[in-house]
């Protein structure tokens, strides 16, 4: 694989990330606060998220975890784009949280 070859797919995937969150967003969150679902728990609550996708690979790569697949469109790659996903959204809602924070300059 070249570098070129590296960048092009990563930047496939992160479009399709970025498509699949905005499907995703308007179904949890709507379009008032697209951080609303995401509020709720705040960060901690997207590390249990995340958890629940780690726990979801480790079926997929350890044996002793193995069991017949009830869900049968998730595949690897899917979860673990839901767990970039994640992660992004993480720092989405630090940074929006900061920003709410952060004391604001009176208004003249």
């Amino acid at each position: 694989m070249t570098t070129e070859e590296l960048i092009a797919q990563f930047s496939d995937l992160a479009t399709d990330m970025c498509v699949k969150m905005q499907a995703k967003n308007n179904d949890y969150a709507g379009k008032r606060d697209p951080l609303k679902n995401l509020r709720k728990h705040g960060v901690y609550g997207i590390t249990i998220r995340m958890d629940d996708k780690l726990c979801r690979l480790d079926s997929f790569f350890n044996p002793a975890e193995a069991v017949e697949r009830k869900v049968k469109d998730e595949s690897v790659d899917d979860t673990l784009m839901d767990l970039a996903t994640y992660a992004l959204l993480a720092i989405i809602l630090r940074r929006d949280e900061e920003r709410s924070s952060a004391p604001r300059e009176a208004a003249l």
